[in-house]
């Protein structure tokens, strides 16, 4: 009798957790979650519906099939991986999503590890995966595309989860300066800083972060980006004493720089500091 009793306690203990679980997963969902704008339609859109079996990693996914999924317009710094994958975990069980790539099947749906490069929609409620994680402040928006609407709206999240302190923007030194890049060489970076020189050159536009442009951060912007930058109103020769917000990877050359392939990786700061998103170009104008 006592035996039967204590069973009943446990099961019924075990059901109210597990209730609960479910309740804590679903606030987090709701409270994080985004839905993808119509823009997002202009993508070709992977006549299969996808039933993801495993996030691998931050990044990547791999569903019933055996395709590797890889996430793009984000960048998931090392400190927030594991609350990155719990975060998509929780959004792709139970839920059968809906694939977006290039529209250009020969260029921009393969990585060189031959992953499909991807966004995940869930099917039944429109939840946009990248966007949900850049809103719950476990990623940053990582501009790996000229669409200038999709830009916008990642953007847009990303300030809110900035403003609001959620995730990775409750640390400090998130975001670096350009004494501070240095010690990130080869990573993706979010810096911000002032603008000391700009140098024009047949090959693009340099911006000078330092006096010393054989040591300090430089961000190169290709000569093809200039029109570009223009249609925004941004013109880049008048960016001398500018403070700005630039995003990209990291590399070596006369000292750390960042080469621009897309105008959304450079933000112009206001004087209260408040970032300033361009409006999308009329006609948008790819670059390589």
């Amino acid at each position: 009798m006592r035996l039967g009793f204590s069973i009943l306690v446990f099961v019924l203990c075990f059901f109210l957790a597990q209730t609960s679980y479910a309740q804590q997963d679903q606030e987090k969902i709701n409270l994080y979650a985004v839905k993808a704008p119509p823009a997002l339609n202009r993508m070709s859109q992977i006549p299969q519906p996808l039933e993801i079996i495993a996030i691998t990693d931050s990044v990547t996914a791999v569903d019933k099939r055996g395709a590797v999924f890889f996430f793009f317009f984000f960048y998931v710094p090392e400190s927030e991986n594991i609350a990155a994958m719990n975060l998509l975990s929780l959004l792709t069980k139970k839920n059968v999503m809906r694939g977006f790539q290039s529209r250009d099947p020969k260029a921009g749906r393969l990585n060189r590890k031959n992953q499909n490069l991807v966004q995940l929609v869930r099917r039944t409620d429109n939840i946009w995966l990248q966007a949900s994680l850049v809103n719950a402040g476990l990623a940053f928006f990582n501009p790996e595309s000229v669409d200038a609407n999709i830009s916008a709206s990642l953007l847009k999240f990303e300030r809110d989860a900035q403003k609001n302190k959620r995730g990775m923007w409750a640390k400090e030194n998130i975001i670096l300066s350009p004494t501070t890049a240095p010690k990130a060489l080869y990573k993706f970076v979010v810096i911000e800083g002032k603008i000391e020189k700009v140098g024009l050159q047949r090959n693009g536009v340099y911006l000078n972060f330092g006096q010393n442009w054989k040591n300090d951060l430089t961000v190169f912007i290709p000569s093809s980006l200039r029109t570009n930058f223009a249609r925004q109103n941004i013109q880049l020769t008048s960016l001398e004493n500018a403070s700005v917000r630039v995003r990209g990877f990291l590399t070596e050359n006369n000292g750390p720089m960042i080469t621009l392939s897309n105008t959304y990786q450079l933000e112009i700061l206001d004087q209260q500091k408040r970032m300033t998103v361009p409006s999308p170009p009329r006609p948008m104008i790819k670059t390589p």
